[in-house]
Protein backbone atom coordinates (compact mmCIF):
# COMPACT_ATOMS: atom_id res chain seq x y z
CA UNK A 1 0.00 0.00 0.00
CA UNK A 2 1.91 3.40 -0.92
CA UNK A 3 2.35 6.09 1.78
CA UNK A 4 -0.19 8.39 2.40
CA UNK A 5 1.48 11.95 1.09
CA UNK A 6 2.78 14.16 4.12
CA UNK A 7 0.51 17.20 4.09
CA UNK A 8 1.88 18.97 7.20
CA UNK A 9 3.84 21.15 4.45
CA UNK A 10 1.09 22.27 3.02
CA UNK A 11 -0.96 23.05 6.40
CA UNK A 12 2.23 25.39 7.43
CA UNK A 13 1.75 27.37 3.93
CA UNK A 14 -1.96 27.45 4.57
CA UNK A 15 -1.21 29.05 8.16
CA UNK A 16 0.92 31.17 6.54
CA UNK A 17 -1.73 33.00 4.47
CA UNK A 18 -3.34 33.95 7.66
CA UNK A 19 -0.51 35.20 9.54
CA UNK A 20 -1.06 38.75 10.09
CA UNK A 21 2.70 39.84 9.58
CA UNK A 22 2.95 37.94 6.09
CA UNK A 23 -1.02 39.70 5.19
CA UNK A 24 1.07 42.65 5.51
CA UNK A 25 4.10 41.92 3.87
CA UNK A 26 1.96 40.84 0.85
CA UNK A 27 -0.38 44.03 0.78
CA UNK A 28 2.93 46.19 0.67
CA UNK A 29 4.03 44.32 -1.98
CA UNK A 30 0.76 45.13 -3.97
CA UNK A 31 0.93 48.71 -3.16
CA UNK A 32 4.79 48.92 -4.49
CA UNK A 33 3.71 47.06 -8.04
CA UNK A 34 0.40 49.46 -8.40
CA UNK A 35 3.11 52.22 -7.77
CA UNK A 36 5.58 51.01 -10.49
CA UNK A 37 2.64 50.51 -12.82
CA UNK A 38 0.89 53.76 -12.56
CA UNK A 39 4.49 55.58 -12.49
CA UNK A 40 5.46 53.24 -16.00
CA UNK A 41 1.67 54.47 -17.31
CA UNK A 42 2.03 57.92 -16.56
CA UNK A 43 5.46 58.34 -18.29
CA UNK A 44 4.73 56.86 -21.58
CA UNK A 45 1.31 58.43 -21.67
CA UNK A 46 3.40 61.93 -20.90
CA UNK A 47 5.55 60.94 -23.67
CA UNK A 48 2.87 60.31 -26.20
CA UNK A 49 1.17 63.85 -25.21
CA UNK A 50 4.43 65.31 -25.86
CA UNK A 51 5.05 63.90 -29.65
CA UNK A 52 1.69 63.22 -30.87
CA UNK A 53 1.29 67.03 -32.30
CA UNK A 54 2.86 68.55 -35.27
CA UNK A 55 0.74 71.47 -35.74
CA UNK A 56 1.63 74.65 -33.72
CA UNK A 57 -2.38 74.73 -32.69
CA UNK A 58 -3.59 71.97 -29.65
CA UNK A 59 -4.59 69.08 -31.39
CA UNK A 60 -7.34 66.72 -30.09
CA UNK A 61 -4.61 63.77 -29.97
CA UNK A 62 -2.34 66.19 -27.36
CA UNK A 63 -5.64 66.95 -25.62
CA UNK A 64 -6.44 63.64 -24.56
CA UNK A 65 -3.29 61.46 -24.23
CA UNK A 66 -2.36 65.09 -21.99
CA UNK A 67 -5.96 64.53 -20.06
CA UNK A 68 -4.85 60.22 -19.96
CA UNK A 69 -1.07 61.56 -18.41
CA UNK A 70 -2.77 64.06 -15.84
CA UNK A 71 -5.33 61.71 -14.97
CA UNK A 72 -2.50 58.75 -14.75
CA UNK A 73 -0.46 61.59 -12.71
CA UNK A 74 -3.11 61.52 -9.87
CA UNK A 75 -3.35 57.93 -9.83
CA UNK A 76 0.33 57.33 -9.28
CA UNK A 77 0.42 60.03 -6.52
CA UNK A 78 -2.39 58.86 -4.59
CA UNK A 79 -0.37 55.30 -5.58
CA UNK A 80 2.67 56.72 -3.80
CA UNK A 81 0.85 58.45 -0.49
CA UNK A 82 -0.73 54.60 0.38
CA UNK A 83 2.94 53.17 0.00
CA UNK A 84 4.03 55.91 2.46
CA UNK A 85 1.26 55.24 4.66
CA UNK A 86 1.54 51.34 4.68
CA UNK A 87 5.61 51.79 5.27
CA UNK A 88 5.49 53.85 8.63
CA UNK A 89 2.40 51.68 9.24
CA UNK A 90 3.26 49.00 12.65
CA UNK A 91 4.60 46.27 11.19
CA UNK A 92 2.84 43.72 12.83
CA UNK A 93 3.90 40.79 15.14
CA UNK A 94 4.80 37.78 13.49
CA UNK A 95 2.55 34.90 15.20
CA UNK A 96 3.85 31.49 14.51
CA UNK A 97 0.64 28.68 14.67
CA UNK A 98 0.80 27.74 18.62
CA UNK A 99 1.08 23.69 19.24
CA UNK A 100 -1.60 21.72 19.93
CA UNK A 101 -3.04 21.87 23.17
CA UNK A 102 -2.64 18.72 25.92
CA UNK A 103 -5.48 16.24 26.12
CA UNK A 104 -8.83 17.70 27.82
CA UNK A 105 -7.73 15.29 30.58
CA UNK A 106 -4.97 16.84 31.56
CA UNK A 107 -4.41 19.46 34.17
CA UNK A 108 -2.10 21.27 31.39
CA UNK A 109 -5.15 21.78 29.27
CA UNK A 110 -6.69 24.73 30.92
CA UNK A 111 -3.23 26.93 31.56
CA UNK A 112 -1.84 26.47 28.09
CA UNK A 113 -4.83 27.34 26.12
CA UNK A 114 -5.51 30.35 28.20
CA UNK A 115 -1.94 31.10 27.44
CA UNK A 116 -2.26 30.75 23.75
CA UNK A 117 -5.33 33.46 24.10
CA UNK A 118 -3.06 35.73 25.68
CA UNK A 119 -0.42 35.03 23.35
CA UNK A 120 -2.30 36.14 20.48
CA UNK A 121 -3.79 39.45 22.35
CA UNK A 122 -0.52 39.93 22.84
CA UNK A 123 0.67 39.94 19.15
CA UNK A 124 -2.31 42.50 18.12
CA UNK A 125 -1.50 44.72 20.91
CA UNK A 126 2.35 44.85 20.25
CA UNK A 127 1.43 45.71 16.79
CA UNK A 128 -0.57 48.62 17.48
CA UNK A 129 2.41 49.71 19.98
CA UNK A 130 5.80 49.31 17.23
CA UNK A 131 9.02 50.14 18.21
CA UNK A 132 7.94 51.29 21.73
CA UNK A 133 7.50 47.92 22.50
CA UNK A 134 11.43 47.30 22.13
CA UNK A 135 11.92 43.51 22.38
CA UNK A 136 8.94 42.34 24.69
CA UNK A 137 7.62 40.30 21.69
CA UNK A 138 11.04 38.42 21.74
CA UNK A 139 10.94 37.87 26.01
CA UNK A 140 7.22 36.98 25.46
CA UNK A 141 7.98 34.32 23.30
CA UNK A 142 10.91 32.44 25.05
CA UNK A 143 8.76 32.38 28.23
CA UNK A 144 5.76 31.00 26.45
CA UNK A 145 8.19 28.13 24.98
CA UNK A 146 9.70 27.37 28.07
CA UNK A 147 5.83 27.11 29.99
CA UNK A 148 4.78 24.76 27.16
CA UNK A 149 7.69 22.52 27.89
CA UNK A 150 6.64 22.79 31.60
CA UNK A 151 3.15 21.64 29.97
CA UNK A 152 4.34 19.12 27.95
CA UNK A 153 6.58 17.61 31.25
CA UNK A 154 3.10 17.50 32.99
CA UNK A 155 1.27 15.26 30.34
CA UNK A 156 4.41 12.80 30.44
CA UNK A 157 4.03 12.53 34.41
CA UNK A 158 0.13 12.49 33.76
CA UNK A 159 0.29 9.20 31.08
CA UNK A 160 3.11 7.63 33.40
CA UNK A 161 1.09 7.42 36.69
CA UNK A 162 -0.91 5.11 35.39
CA UNK A 163 1.81 2.09 35.36
CA UNK A 164 3.47 3.17 38.66
CA UNK A 165 2.85 1.24 41.82
CA UNK A 166 0.49 2.63 43.86
CA UNK A 167 2.77 3.64 46.44
CA UNK A 168 4.78 5.90 44.61
CA UNK A 169 1.50 7.60 43.02
CA UNK A 170 2.27 10.46 46.23
CA UNK A 171 5.71 11.38 45.10
CA UNK A 172 4.23 11.34 41.52
CA UNK A 173 1.33 13.36 42.58
CA UNK A 174 3.91 15.67 44.41
CA UNK A 175 5.77 16.61 41.38
CA UNK A 176 3.13 17.33 39.38
CA UNK A 177 1.35 19.48 41.89
CA UNK A 178 4.41 21.56 41.77
CA UNK A 179 4.46 21.49 37.88
CA UNK A 180 1.04 22.79 37.88
CA UNK A 181 1.54 25.34 40.23
CA UNK A 182 4.48 26.55 38.28
CA UNK A 183 2.49 26.60 35.08
CA UNK A 184 0.11 28.91 36.76
CA UNK A 185 2.23 31.14 37.94
CA UNK A 186 3.96 31.55 34.85
CA UNK A 187 0.60 32.04 32.74
CA UNK A 188 -0.12 34.55 35.47
CA UNK A 189 2.84 36.45 34.81
CA UNK A 190 1.95 36.46 31.10
CA UNK A 191 -1.66 37.92 32.07
CA UNK A 192 -0.04 40.75 33.86
CA UNK A 193 1.83 41.78 30.32
CA UNK A 194 -0.79 41.70 28.57
CA UNK A 195 -2.46 43.96 30.75
CA UNK A 196 0.44 46.21 30.69
CA UNK A 197 0.58 46.19 26.87
CA UNK A 198 -3.56 46.96 27.33
CA UNK A 199 -2.22 50.06 29.34
CA UNK A 200 0.33 51.14 26.90
CA UNK A 201 -2.22 50.71 24.24
CA UNK A 202 -4.80 53.00 26.22
CA UNK A 203 -1.89 55.48 26.79
CA UNK A 204 -1.27 55.89 22.98
CA UNK A 205 -4.94 55.85 22.15
CA UNK A 206 -4.98 58.72 24.43
CA UNK A 207 -3.22 60.74 22.53
CA UNK A 208 0.25 59.50 25.32
CA UNK A 209 1.89 57.41 23.04
CA UNK A 210 5.22 58.61 24.83
CA UNK A 211 3.73 57.66 28.52
CA UNK A 212 7.20 56.71 29.76
CA UNK A 213 5.36 54.94 32.84
CA UNK A 214 2.85 52.84 30.63
CA UNK A 215 6.18 51.86 28.67
CA UNK A 216 8.33 51.58 31.64
CA UNK A 217 5.43 48.75 33.50
CA UNK A 218 5.55 46.87 30.03
CA UNK A 219 9.18 46.32 30.25
CA UNK A 220 9.31 45.64 33.79
CA UNK A 221 6.49 42.83 33.10
CA UNK A 222 8.24 41.03 30.63
CA UNK A 223 11.54 41.20 32.81
CA UNK A 224 9.60 39.90 35.52
CA UNK A 225 8.17 36.91 33.09
CA UNK A 226 11.62 36.07 31.58
CA UNK A 227 13.03 36.08 34.90
CA UNK A 228 10.06 33.58 35.67
CA UNK A 229 11.25 31.18 32.16
CA UNK A 230 14.49 31.55 32.87
CA UNK A 231 13.54 29.84 36.44
CA UNK A 232 11.52 27.50 34.58
CA UNK A 233 14.23 26.43 32.23
CA UNK A 234 17.20 26.10 34.87
CA UNK A 235 14.63 24.36 37.90
CA UNK A 236 13.28 21.53 35.03
CA UNK A 237 11.26 18.34 36.71
CA UNK A 238 12.07 16.15 33.68
CA UNK A 239 15.73 15.96 32.55
CA UNK A 240 15.66 17.94 28.08
CA UNK A 241 15.44 15.48 25.84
Amino acid sequence: MPNAPDRSGWVSRGLRIFDPAARAARKRRRARRSLGYRALATFGLAYLASTVGVETTVEFGELFWGTASIVAAAGTVGAAGRVWRIERAPRPVHLTPAPALPPESSAARTPLSRLTARENALGELLTVLGPVAGDTWAEASAAAQALRRLGDQMVVLEAARAGVPIEARPGLDSALSALRLRLEEGVSAYDRMVCAATDAVAAAAGGHGDDVGSVRRLADAADNLTGLARGLREVAVLPRQ
